[in-house]
């Protein structure tokens, strides 16, 4: 079992390009806890217009609409691998459980903000599990 450090959270990273210049645009988004309350009865499927590439633990993902480059840390990148695999939040939320020693609180906090984040950039969409 992994241990998730008591400081880190996923971190969302945006790289922004001008599509008629080559200067770059970074940042970086901590996630931040959230009183919520999860909805575990959801599936979220990535969007059709994004491409992922994993390279050293780290993923990038490449918004193909918006031409947005976004990098997600090694937490979010099994994150992301989770919702490829199932897509079933409960899946996706119980499989982090069994892996990382994380309090179940700080997980739905944790987990709420990375998807609501990427649900709002458009690189997933969440619907009611059938």
């Amino acid at each position: 079992m992994l241990t998730l450090p008591s400081p880190q959270k996923p971190t969302l990273i945006a790289v922004f390009c001008c599509p008629n210049c080559p200067v770059r645009y970074t940042a970086d988004f901590t996630i931040i806890e959230v009183a919520t309350v999860m909805n575990l009865n959801q599936t979220v499927t990535p969007s059709p217009e994004v491409i992922s590439q994993e390279v050293s633990g780290e993923t990038v993902l490449l918004d193909l609409d918006s031409e947005h480059y976004f990098g997600l840390d090694e937490i979010g990148t099994r994150i992301w691998q989770l919702i490829k695999e199932s897509g079933d939040l409960r899946i996706i939320y119980g499989t982090l459980l069994e892996e990382y020693e994380v309090e179940e609180e700080r997980l739905r906090s944790d987990l709420d903000a990375l998807l609501g984040e990427i649900t709002d950039l458009g690189l997933v969409t969440m619907r009611a599990a059938a």
